[in-house]
């Protein structure tokens, strides 16, 4: 009898060993699942923060004033992101703006891809020029209501 209940007794002892060490290995596996989840996790944020910032980074290309510095024009390049997109562009004057898009071979736009030309202190043409596409022609005209840009071409 003494033979059983050792027997017993250290048959219940290893099963509560392998019980613990089952829980400790779960355990550990999923701390470690975690741990490769936050390393992965790390490098793929910082990238999404980088794309982010590039995606809404300005890039100022022209900053035009009429003649008796009137009014101001200023041309950025919006989220230049390389390849075979188009640019885009924001026009912008004492708080009218206007977004075109520049087909420029993939290519980032330089102050040569935009001409502004005042025909007085509240008119002006803005010209964009694009490596893959027919000049666009956009009228500034101040003294409009709703908008001062209009697109001609």
């Amino acid at each position: 009898m003494e033979n059983s209940y050792e027997e017993e007794k250290d048959n219940r002892l290893r099963k509560e060993t392998i019980k613990k060490t089952y829980k400790g290995c779960f355990i550990g596996f999923i701390a470690a699942t975690c741990a490769l989840l936050v390393l992965i996790s790390i490098p793929i944020v910082i990238w999404g923060m980088k794309v982010y910032e590039e995606l809404n980074e300005e890039t100022v290309l022209l900053i035009s004033e009429s003649p008796n510095s009137t009014n101001t024009i200023e041309v950025v390049e919006k989220g230049y992101v390389g390849g075979e997109t188009d640019s885009k562009v924001i026009i912008k004057s004492q708080g009218n703006s206007i977004e075109r898009r520049v087909l420029n071979d993939g290519y980032r736009l330089e102050s040569s891809n935009v001409i502004v030309e005042w025909k007085n202190e509240q008119e002006a043409y803005i010209t964009l020029y694009g490596k893959k596409q027919e000049p666009e022609i956009i009228a500034f005209k101040e003294s409009e209501l709703e908008t001062p840009f209009k697109v001609l071409e």
